[in-house]
């Protein structure tokens, strides 16, 4: 085989390697799952059941469903409302158990299903939790 004929085999080769990768590449792409950040507008802030103290805490919903996403922020009130009525349920001592926070991610999303009807929250997550 003459020395162009391989260099030309080679460089197929790479074209070839080249264009598989990105089709590759473009498809995991496309059926990687997306998700969507609710923003619940800021801090909790509310007393704790019985007691003088209060809940310090920040919350985020991860969402599977970009219209269900949209509808969740254009009702916003609605979510934080749902929201404070969890954290104002608990009681000192079960703030204060170490579990207390994936107790009140599932029941904050049961909430929020029952408020807003859907199946896209994929989790909620607490970026402060604070008991003064």
């Amino acid at each position: 085989m003459s020395t162009s004929k391989k260099f030309l085999s080679v460089i197929l080769i790479f074209i070839i390697s080249g264009l598989c990768a990105f089709l590759g590449f473009s498809y995991l792409n496309d059926t990687a799952e997306k998700f969507y950040l609710l923003d619940t507008g800021g801090h909790f802030i509310t007393n704790v059941k019985d007691t003088k103290n209060l809940l310090k805490s920040d919350i985020a919903i991860k969402m599977s469903d970009k219209n269900q996403h949209r509808t969740f922020e254009a009702n916003n009130f609605q979510v934080r409302d749902a929201i404070i009525g969890v954290l104002r349920s608990k009681s000192y001592d079960e703030l204060k158990n170490p579990g207390v926070q994936e107790t009140l991610k599932d029941e904050i999303k049961n909430r929020l299903c029952e408020v807003l009807p859907g199946d896209s929250i994929v989790d909620t997550y607490f970026r402060e939790f604070v008991i003064q």
